[in-house]
């Protein structure tokens, strides 16, 4: 695997498409959540009287610097398309397969990549929510192991965002199109389903199902800070959203691989 990997990355290296995006990807992480911390001090500043929370001191950091960062959510998958997409829109992926890869290990590789993007930008998250959060604790006594799971979480709804781009991507063999699929699918269909499930069961009280679709499951992970404090709402326990994504993740990268060793190159 460590050989496929290398391969892998001769594959990335000069390709400045992707490198572009990513790091694109970082600096919007970066921007994104200074901007709401700077946001967040002024309206501290002129409350007029109001007491309002410092989001970004310790404990709260690591749920709000992972759900602003989850606003950015399109551009793991986006990631992924271009990457795989080129394998089968340059022929590269048969020719591998002719050069003795097996097609195991072809998508075993791009899954494994999923793994690599997606723990390139939790460590992207975690060391912006350490500095922000470092700088807007200064002086409180609070741990910053307090909530830490949040980053465990913001890795795994980028993981699943990734392989589910890569099971589009394996399924359609066309970057263009399995671009749309994928912001269709993420901005659009699911919602719309989601939705009409939540208002469906809404008299029912049984809301909470609304959030077993795919990317649902996984937002719900990384909820709105002290939202559920103000407004407590029906959802499934985190443990339960835990098993849900975990599923996902597995039953796509099942998908991906049975879609990939089953058509034709």
């Amino acid at each position: 695997m460590l050989q496929l990997l290398k391969i892998e990355w001769l594959k990335v290296k000069n390709y400045r498409a992707f490198w572009i995006l990513l790091i694109l990807y970082i600096i919007a992480i970066i921007g994104a959540n200074f901007i709401a911390y700077t946001i967040n001090n002024r309206v501290r500043e002129e409350g007029a009287g109001v007491i309002v929370p410092s989001l970004y001191s310790f404990p709260t950091t690591w749920n709000m610097v992972t759900y602003v960062s989850t606003f950015l959510f399109l551009f793991p998958g986006l990631l992924m398309i271009n990457h795989a997409g080129n394998e089968f829109s340059f022929k590269t992926s048969r020719q591998n397969i002719i050069d003795g890869w097996s097609r195991k290990d072809f998508i075993s590789v791009k899954l494994l990549f999923a793994v690599i993007v997606s723990a390139i930008a939790t460590i992207a998250v975690f060391l912006t929510g350490l500095v922000l959060g470092k700088i807007a604790s200064e002086g409180s006594t609070e741990p910053i192991t307090t909530d830490l799971h949040f980053i465990l979480y913001f890795f795994l709804q980028t993981l699943l965002y990734c392989i589910v781009a890569i099971f589009i991507v394996v399924w359609i063999r066309r970057s263009g199109l399995a671009i749309g699929i994928y912001f269709a699918y993420s901005l659009i269909i699911e919602n719309i389903i989601a939705g009409a499930v939540f208002y469906t069961l809404k008299d029912t009280g049984n809301t909470k199902f609304s959030q077993a679709f795919p990317l649902q499951s996984s937002d719900s992970l990384i909820r709105t800070p002290k939202l559920d404090e103000i407004l407590p709402g029906q959802n499934f326990s985190d443990t339960t959203l835990l098993v849900i994504v975990s599923f996902y993740i597995l039953f796509f990268s099942w998908l991906s691989f049975r879609n990939f060793t089953r058509r034709d190159l």
